[in-house]
């Protein structure tokens, strides 16, 4: 990921034609470490314990599905893609390429712990060319 972005914002990349990683670099770790909750990895989100939080989804990958969950806690879906469904709540959910997704999260387990917000890539949901 590192040598493809300065690769596509190159000046001699006139073209803007997006760069293709050798199929060798293309493993369970390079898409793990592509994937981003609020534009970085490993962060923080704090909650007051007891209240529900909307967190709105987007997969704004090129080929792969997402699976988000946060541990310990169900997900309530209330939207996809723009239209609001009928509420369901589920452990996890996945997203397609493009997919938007709104869940409503109660924060309701021990707030003396640290829940770990997961969205999970790997090549068991990359399709095959």
């Amino acid at each position: 990921m590192q040598e493809l972005i300065p690769q596509f914002l190159s000046p001699e990349n006139s073209d803007g034609a997006e760069p293709v990683p050798d199929s060798k670099e293309l493993t369970f770790t390079f898409l793990t470490s592509g994937a981003l909750i609020l534009d970085h990895q490993n962060g923080t989100i704090n909650v007051t314990p007891g209240t529900t939080v909307r967190f709105h989804l987007v997969n704004i990958g090129a080929f792969a599905y997402f699976h988000f969950w946060i541990e310990c806690h169900n997900l309530t879906v209330i939207e996809v893609d723009g239209v609001d469904v009928e509420p369901y709540e589920v452990p996890a959910v996945d997203l397609a390429v493009g997919q938007r997704l709104s869940v409503l999260i109660t924060m309701n387990q021990d707030p003396t712990k640290n829940y770990p917000i997961v969205g999970s890539m790997g090549p068991t949901f990359v399709y095959p060319c």
